[in-house]
């Protein structure tokens, strides 16, 4: 076995058995729920959802594509979305670097920057320096914040990944009430287990 074989398999057997670790509230999505999923294809990444979520419509511009829950079949509200900016000034930084420092995009200051500013009166309830998302090195944060739109008035619990793969950077956000947020989250651990850079 060559060394790249090695290094692929220890990667693999890395990824399973972190996946198979969480929180109590992590629960696994059945088995009934990973047969009965659409797949989402375009702008340079795949993932999969579940087939009572549908394709929203979104006004942010960074916004590459939302998803949702259909509240009638799922019995609760929620939703994910996956953004992309580009980020200047990273030109002349190789991806192996932005990889070693993608595990520091969410420490407190950033946080305030970005999400305090978006929302105000955010409180972090987790963070996990050391995710990944498609073998790409990234962090995973938790939070609560007041939504505030024309629709929408009310705090939710949110789980966010960054990452970034030159030139862009991506956030994917799933969203729902605090007191769905754990019938909501196999959904997001789909999505999120499965979000693949194509």
């Amino acid at each position: 076995m060559s060394s790249y074989d090695r290094l692929l398999w220890s990667t693999i057997m890395l990824c399973l058995i972190l996946a198979s670790c969480g929180d109590q509230d992590s629960k696994p999505v059945s088995s009934e729920d990973l047969s009965s999923y659409k797949v989402y294809s375009g702008d340079g990444f795949s993932f999969r959802y579940p087939n009572n979520w549908e394709v929203g419509t979104s006004q942010l511009r960074t916004t590459r594509v939302l998803i949702r829950a259909k509240p009638e079949e799922t019995g609760y509200a929620a939703s994910c979305n996956v953004n992309a900016s580009e980020v200047e000034g990273i030109e002349g930084i190789t991806q192996k670097r932005l990889d070693s420092l993608n595990h520091k995009i969410h420490d407190r200051g950033y946080f305030k920057e970005t999400v305090g500013s978006a929302m105000p009166g955010a409180q972090i309830n987790n963070i996990d320096k050391y995710s990944t998302i498609s073998l790409q090195p990234a962090t995973e944060i938790e939070f609560n914040a007041k939504v505030r739109s024309p629709q929408i008035d009310t705090k939710n619990k949110f789980r966010q990944v960054v990452t970034i793969k030159k030139p862009y950077r991506y956030v994917l956000m799933c969203r729902a009430l605090p007191s769905n947020y754990s019938r909501a989250r196999p959904a997001f651990n789909l999505i999120m287990n499965t979000f693949y850079f194509e």
